[in-house]
């Protein structure tokens, strides 16, 4: 009796060791395969003319989960194309062997280094984020990218103006269909930012002088995107590029845009494009509250002519409605963007700064 014991006990210790050997095998195999998928995404991207580069590759998690680290990764652009840089001290990810075709869990908190070329000129951002998860799918159509993340600030280390986020979700699909037209959207970006602090240049703020900074203050409360570029741009993104861009009815359609910033919350949807001098032009439909605040804060900070403003508000203000009683006045109106002035109907609301795009 003891003897059939002790041979059962062997029985299921050489069971148990055999389904370990086994789990080891598989995980040990499994390693392998997502090592040689990275190992085959980052050859793929180098086909390209691209860098990626990095210092070590390991893979943790036995004897069921897959974690991979990447140590000093470097990501950049083709050689002659826009040439820019992304590095990190560390790149982790959750990865399963047999998603050839999808990364999770991509852990990009920390801090990173993002340079490229603007206006003819390098520019070095630092750009650190208490959070950030992300993904990466490879379908046969579209590459598919999302983030989100929380407590990011960007330093320019050129002139050390700083931008804050509280909050950031992001979703982009990039094309891969073959010969794509105008009517093809190569790219569709969704976006969701939350607590936004401006640095003074882009508000046009005037510290020195103890004013506020900006008419309407140094902070977005909630910006929402959703829209698409459509038709295919060169990868070179000057001006030649999207000048054939704009030849061949490249435009950018614009589904949703919210944005609370101030006195100011607007909604608007249409289409853009670039006129004969490369700068944009279009027809949008928008939807304002708290316009006339809006209106006294830019004319207050010099970025309307007061008489402007006034006959902005008299204009509006005839044709706001309360959408119930205990709201604020708002209106639904056409907007165009031409000649970089934007307008309702006759009335000139701003005039935009002309856009320089790059030269090779």
């Amino acid at each position: 009796m003891e003897r059939t014991g002790r041979r059962r006990i062997l029985r299921l210790g050489i069971s148990l060791a055999g389904a370990a050997a086994t789990l080891a095998a598989l995980w040990f195999v499994g390693a392998g395969l997502i090592r040689g998928n990275i190992e085959g995404w980052a050859a793929d991207w180098r086909a390209g003319g691209n860098a990626f580069s990095y210092g070590s590759l390991e893979i943790s998690g036995f004897p069921i989960l897959f974690h991979a680290r990447m140590t000093d990764p470097v990501i950049g652009g083709a050689d002659g194309a826009a040439s820019w840089e992304w590095r990190a001290p560390v790149l982790q990810a959750r990865l399963l062997p047999w998603q050839t075709r999808r990364i999770d869990g991509i852990d990009l908190a920390g801090r990173h280094l993002v340079s490229f070329i603007s206006k003819g000129a390098p520019v070095r951002l630092t750009v650190e984020a208490a959070h950030a998860l992300g993904s990466l799918e490879f379908a046969p159509e579209a590459i598919t990218a999302t983030l989100d993340a929380a407590g990011i600030e960007a330093l320019n280390e050129g002139n050390g103006e700083r931008i804050e986020i509280a909050t950031a979700t992001v979703r982009a699909d990039l094309s891969r269909r073959p010969d794509p037209d105008h009517l093809t959207p190569v790219i569709i970006l969704g976006l969701e930012l939350g607590g936004v602090i401006l640095p003074p240049r882009l508000t046009g703020a005037r510290i020195s002088k103890g004013e506020k900074a900006g008419p309407l203050g140094p902070k977005i409360a909630a910006l929402h995107l959703k829209g698409a570029v459509m038709g295919p741009i060169s990868p070179a993104y000057d001006t030649r590029a999207f000048a054939a861009w704009r030849d061949n009815g490249g435009t950018v359609e614009i589904e949703s845009f919210r944005l609370h910033w101030g006195p100011l919350r607007l909604s608007l949807n249409g289409t853009l494009a670039l006129d004969g001098k490369m700068q944009p032009m279009g027809a949008l439909k928008a939807t304002v509250a708290g316009f006339a605040e809006t209106l006294d804060a830019l004319a207050a900070a010099g970025a309307m002519k007061k008489k402007k403003a006034r006959t902005a508000k008299f204009f509006l203000s005839l044709l706001a409605k309360s959408p119930s009683p205990d709201a604020p006045p708002e209106l639904t109106l056409p907007l165009t963007l031409q000649k970089r002035t934007l307008s309702v109907g006759p009335v000139a609301l701003a005039k935009l700064p002309p856009i320089r795009w790059p030269r090779r």
